[in-house]
């Protein structure tokens, strides 16, 4: 109960109109059979996270609303009078019914939404360097297959077996306390023009062509932020410099 209410008012405090940002993601469900209000369901999933569960379908058991405030703490955080907890192939039905672009565009609008509120709070200023926040770009692993997944996968040939990657860069805004907060990210892929180089150099080629698409969009989300770009070796380059200068990252 006491982390129930702990988490409510960190949200109200934080994201006032948080439900409001949750309510612009699209809803393609038959809206005469729907029962759970979109903004409930998206809370129920967000508590995969919050809680640290290995599966969805932990939420059926660790989040099991019998005999506990589990429901009534989700009320209050959609704002909603749900009388029963769905399941998490209710959850499933509803993200699988949402559209690929939309769904997308709804995750990083309310990512941007939550970074400028923090910002405008001034609750991230103790991680500035020297009055500019400091934000750090790198590329991880996504999904890998031991088969070919579409045209676009990274592939590594080891001595044995192949291994055909989908691998993402991030920009991460490094705040206080170890924070490391998502900004935006783009989706590294293998082309033609690449395709004779060696799979490290390949991922290093899209790499830093995903930088270029990328900070022209992380620029237009944030336009007036003072931001000073770090990374790894891989970077140390003209292509990136002169990024930095045309996008005012240093």
């Amino acid at each position: 109960m006491k982390l129930g209410r702990a988490l409510v008012q960190t949200i109200r405090h934080f994201f006032p109109n948080f439900n409001d940002w949750l309510k612009q993601f699209p809803d393609n469900r038959f809206k005469p059979f729907i029962i759970y209000d979109k903004v409930f369901l998206l809370w129920w999933g967000i508590g995969l996270y919050l809680f640290q569960l290995g599966s969805r379908r932990q939420l059926d058991f660790e989040l099991d609303a019998r005999g506990t405030k589990v429901l009534h703490n989700l009320n209050r955080l959609a704002q909603t009078d749900q009388e029963t907890r769905p399941v998490h192939k209710t959850l499933h039905h509803y993200l699988g019914r949402c559209g690929g672009d939309a769904a997308a565009a709804a995750v990083a609008g309310l990512r941007t939404h939550m970074l400028r509120r923090l910002m405008r709070m001034k609750a991230l200023d103790a991680g500035r360097l020297q009055g500019r926040l400091l934000i750090a770009a790198d590329a991880t692993g996504h999904v890998a297959f031991n088969q070919p997944h579409c045209s676009r996968c990274l592939i590594q040939r080891h001595e044995h077996h192949t291994v055909y990657l989908h691998q993402v860069l991030e920009i991460k805004l490094l705040g206080p306390g170890g924070m490391a907060l998502p900004m935006a990210s783009d989706f590294l892929e293998s082309t033609g023009d690449n395709a004779a180089l060696s799979a490290e150099a390949r991922k290093q080629d899209c790499e830093l062509k995903a930088l270029s698409r990328l900070v022209p969009r992380l620029r237009h989300d944030y336009p007036q932020v003072r931001l000073c770009l770090a990374g790894d070796a891989l970077y140390l380059c003209g292509r990136t410099l002169q990024l930095a200068k045309d996008y005012r990252l240093s």
